[in-house]
């Protein structure tokens, strides 16, 4: 196969990119941002972080997110959209790395700072770059199709974090 040939598939190529998204937002947003309601208590318990501490670090991350919802325009037309995205994915996954490994206050919340901003970074632009996919009669389905990765996110989080509470 030449360089110049393509795969013709049996539908619009823009539900592969529907599909990338559901993975982008259920890394993103379920893992990244909506999994933090759950990790909490317990990382609360383990550390021995007061609640104002947990409520500091809750609001990190969603002040990250906020900021990095106000900068991915720009962001993505600088990088670009694509570039953007690996980005808010990388920091997401890091900075979540990082903080599995964080053992006080003043670290965990730079690192779930870096994690807000990371999930808008990937969610913003991802949203973005199914509008450019889709007929304006299609963009909707398409958005919809590609929110389920919140949920999966969610749903799984909601079944993992209390597996792995109770293993360690």
């Amino acid at each position: 196969m030449g360089t110049t040939d393509r795969v013709s598939l049996p539908f619009h190529q823009g539900w592969v990119m529907v599909i990338a998204g559901v993975f982008t937002l259920f890394a993103c947003l379920g893992l990244g941002r909506f999994a933090l309601g759950m990790l909490l208590p317990a990382m609360g318990t383990d550390l021995q972080l007061s609640y104002s501490e947990m409520g500091f670090i809750s609001t990190g991350n969603f002040i990250g997110y906020l900021f990095s919802v106000v900068i991915s325009g720009r962001l993505s037309q600088m990088l670009g959209i694509r570039a953007t995205i690996f980005c808010g994915l990388m920091l997401v996954g890091l900075s979540m790395l990082l903080i599995s490994q964080s053992q006080h206050f003043i670290p965990l919340l730079i690192l779930y700072l870096l994690t807000g901003i990371g999930t808008g970074l990937a969610n913003i632009p991802v949203m973005v770059l199914i509008a450019q996919w889709f007929y304006p009669s299609y963009r909707g389905r398409a958005a919809g199709c590609m929110i389920i990765g919140n949920g999966m996110g969610i749903v799984l989080s909601g079944l993992l974090i209390p597996w792995l509470n109770h293993q360690w």
